[in-house]
């Protein structure tokens, strides 16, 4: 099922690829302009708070309505769509921008590669015993130092 403009793309807000594709919609639907590399920093950023934030608030297209400029102030407000001011259904003489059809189904979530937890494991236990070797050092200096002040001998840090 193909979308509209303005309306919200149907896929995993989750995934970096989907994101990226929304982004794109959203900025060509109620701007007429591609995602510029700031557009992309700032809503990749967002994303995560925005889905969240919806989820909280049972709003179902609360990141896709935020990222076509609901609620946005007057330095962000959108050119078109339901939350331009006046509202409206797009420029008078076309659009200059091509339609982004975001409405791909979300791809399958990668298999479970049992090999990589194994690797994951043995890389914890490397960095503990690395660790553990340090904390030895570090205690068997102290120990030394304390012997030395004992001593009687200055010892100046």
């Amino acid at each position: 099922m193909a979308r509209n403009r303005f309306e919200p793309p149907i896929g995993d807000w989750t995934n970096p690829a989907f994101v990226d594709l929304a982004i794109t919609a959203a900025s060509t639907d109620c701007n007429d302009r591609l995602p510029s590399a700031l557009d992309f920093t700032y809503w990749r950023q967002e994303m995560p708070g925005l889905v969240a934030r919806g989820v909280e608030i049972r709003h179902p297209n609360y990141a896709w309505d935020r990222m076509i400029r609901w609620q946005a102030g007057p330095v962000d407000a959108p050119m078109y769509g339901p939350f331009a001011q006046p509202p409206n259904a797009g420029p008078p003489a076309g659009w200059k921008t091509a339609f982004v059809d975001a409405a791909a189904p979300a791809p399958p979530p990668p298999p479970w590669e049992p090999d990589s937890l194994t690797d994951l494991l043995a890389s914890l236990d490397r960095i503990e015993h690395g660790l553990t070797s340090v904390v030895t050092v570090v205690n068997a200096l102290n120990t030394r130092l304390d012997q030395i002040r004992q001593s009687g001998v200055r010892v100046h840090l």
